[in-house]
């Protein structure tokens, strides 16, 4: 998924919750629908079609986007969350002493 359909998918994550966890959602609106429809459409690669008028149509699109949307969100947070390279031990400083100008 790219940061540009992270980034429009990312104003619905509280329908995504609603519909994965209760089985429910509100109305989304139109846009969103469109919006989660072709992006869907374009990360799965599938053929479906999307009637607007039935909700369960409505509630399977938003939790299977939504599960796309977790997904990836995680996979971002595990990447940020990865540690840095640890410096190689067998590379020894010096330490520049102290001396007395005679």
């Amino acid at each position: 998924m790219t940061d540009e359909q992270f980034n429009a998918l990312a104003p619905f994550e509280e329908h995504y919750k609603t519909a994965i966890e209760v089985n429910y959602t509100r109305y989304p609106g139109s846009a969103a629908i469109d919006t989660m429809f072709y992006i869907y459409k374009a990360i799965t690669k599938s053929r479906i079609n999307i009637n607007r008028s039935c909700g369960t149509c409505l509630l399977h699109l938003v939790q299977d986007v939504g599960k796309l949307y977790f997904a990836e969100k995680k996979r971002r947070e595990e990447l940020k969350a990865e540690p840095e390279p640890k410096p190689d031990k067998a590379k020894k400083t010096t330490r520049k002493t102290n001396q007395k100008a005679e």
